[in-house]
């Protein structure tokens, strides 16, 4: 028998779920950020972080309301699914950032981006706490949304 995170989960509901979840996420960052220096090339500043956490938070709550719609999400398994969610995030993420620092690397050539990031031990450090912070953002916020719409569906399945 596999392991898995989610134990008591009956069917594929939840795996599906976070796989659904992660490419409408992976698509809807991107789309974001394609959207974002458009405007910005027009002249039109977006915040940034605000705009991400936004993207988050809708996401979560339709992948939530696409699985309540399939199974009733029993309370110990909601943090594991916000975890998931905030997991996947963050993932998704640091690919894409690595992803964009490979390609400034390539187009503008590592002296120019060693002048534009200083990458030093404070700077590394600063990297690592704004991660740990978006983390714990993101959870939070994750298994509020979770909670929440949980809720919503319950009560509109017993009225």
């Amino acid at each position: 028998m596999a392991f898995s995170i989610f134990p008591s989960a009956s069917s594929a509901a939840i795996p599906d779920n976070l796989r659904w979840f992660a490419m409408i996420y992976l698509f809807g960052t991107v789309g974001a950020m394609i959207v974002m220096g458009v405007l910005a090339s027009m002249g039109v500043d977006l915040p940034g972080a605000g705009v991400s956490a936004g993207l988050f938070f809708g996401i979560v709550a339709l992948a939530v309301q696409r699985l309540a719609k399939v199974r009733e999400i029993p309370k110990p398994e909601r943090t594991k699914l916000a975890l998931g969610y905030m997991l996947i995030a963050l993932a998704i993420s640091l690919f894409l950032l690595g992803l964009l620092l490979v390609l400034a690397v390539v187009l503008a050539g590592p002296e120019m981006l060693a002048q534009m990031i200083p990458l030093n031990a404070q700077m590394l450090g600063i990297f690592a706490i704004a991660l740990i912070a978006v983390s714990l953002l993101y959870f939070g916020g994750a298994r509020f949304v979770v909670g929440i719409v949980a809720q919503r569906t319950i009560r509109e399945s017993n009225s």
